[in-house]
């Protein structure tokens, strides 16, 4: 019975983590939308200071969606090894 709980878990993991990977990708996509807004918004404000800033928190938000997505993938790999280890 322990073997079925543990396949049961990694199947469940890796279910998991393919779900955030393609969460991430998705919002990676809408994040790039919106900073290219927000940098368009920037180029033609009136306002350029504060549109700039928004254009910045935009860019960070980018960056860091970006940089998840490579730690997720590489987190699903190494369940999906496990998986395939049992």
């Amino acid at each position: 019975m322990d073997a079925v709980r543990a396949l049961t878990i990694k199947t469940a993991t890796v279910r998991r983590l393919a779900r955030e990977l393609d969460s991430y990708v998705a919002e990676l996509a809408a994040n790039e939308a919106s900073l290219d807004a927000a940098r368009t918004a920037a180029a033609t404000a009136a306002d350029g200071a504060e549109a700039a800033a928004v254009a910045r928190q935009h860019a960070r938000v980018v960056a860091e969606t970006r940089a998840m997505v490579p730690h997720t993938a590489a987190r699903l790999a190494v369940a999906v090894d496990e998986l395939e280890g049992m």
